[in-house]
């Protein structure tokens, strides 16, 4: 008998078919089950697996990183050059693991793959 807790493991068929549907530099945005917004751009050379390190994440406004070293690496000066943007972060090198347990603190994806962020 297995003693231990199993977690619940919210569905994540976005960041699941990553490797399927998304060649790497290529953002992939996933509208979370709470109304946030995530983009992922996988590392390049990864082959045709399923991500395991993400190079950049960038989180919507609103959206907060876990206060975990899969999260420590930000980058404030590339975010504000590549949108413009400085109420959203930008993380680097984030493990593929690290992006799973966020969508699932917040609920899984959204049931409607292209639902608008919040405040749309």
């Amino acid at each position: 008998m297995d003693n231990c807790p199993r977690r619940h493991r919210a569905v994540s068929p976005r960041l699941d078919s990553l490797h399927a549907d998304g060649p790497p530099g290529t953002a992939t945005h996933i509208c979370l089950a709470d109304g946030n917004c995530l983009a992922l751009v996988p590392r390049p050379g990864q082959g045709a697996t399923a991500p395991t390190v993400f190079d950049e994440v960038c989180l919507s406004p609103g959206l907060k990183a876990p206060a975990t070293s899969a999260w420590a690496e930000t980058d404030a000066y590339g975010l504000f050059l590549e949108c413009g943007a400085t109420d959203a972060t930008l993380h680097r090198n984030v493990p593929a693991e690290a992006v799973r347990e966020l969508i699932n603190q917040h609920g899984g994806e959204h049931a409607e793959p292209d639902h608008p962020p919040a405040g749309t």
